[in-house]
């Protein structure tokens, strides 16, 4: 078939190039019992190969070989090169207020270390309270006749609950 420009492909419509896989001779499932293995060796009928029919077995192995290693060539080409991307270098200005920033924040800390060291350090009493929540039934009642217990009236005055 003569090459024609139909009938060409480009490089963005080459197939992917066919990965090889275990043969199925050697990645079988199930152990294989010798006395199976000989039987199928003894029926199988003996093929003799002319020169002729292994060199052109040869020759279709190199061709494909050829074309295998061809479309992996092609696939590498289409790969985008990776560079290592170079920074800018930083403007003086820029990096003059940062060092100053920098050396700013050291100071606060060291300033606030001296105030926190100066504080008093607050009492705790084990008799007061914990942090525990408290389960008030009270507080999440309402009844059906919508009648509300006496922590759940608001007081009118202060909008606050009335303790009754």
């Amino acid at each position: 078939m003569p090459k024609t420009k139909d009938n060409l492909l480009t490089v963005e419509e080459a197939p992917e190039p066919p990965m090889p896989g275990p043969s199925p001779l050697v990645d079988f499932q199930e152990p294989i019992a010798p006395k199976d293995l000989v039987a199928a060796v003894e029926d199988a009928p003996e093929v003799v190969l002319t020169p002729e029919q292994l060199d052109a077995m040869h020759a279709a192995a190199r061709r494909d070989n050829d074309k295998f290693n061809f479309v992996q060539r092609v696939m590498e080409a289409r790969k985008p090169k990776q560079e290592d991307a170079v920074s800018q270098p930083v403007a003086p200005r820029i990096l003059d207020q940062t060092k100053a920033e920098m050396e700013e924040g050291r100071a606060q800390v060291t300033r606030h270390a001296a105030q926190q060291a100066s504080r008093p350090k607050p009492v705790t009493s084990p008799s007061e309270g914990t942090n525990q929540a408290v389960f008030r039934p009270g507080d999440f009642t309402e009844y059906k006749n919508t009648f509300k217990s006496p922590q759940q009236t608001v007081s009118k005055d202060s909008g606050a609950r009335a303790m009754g």
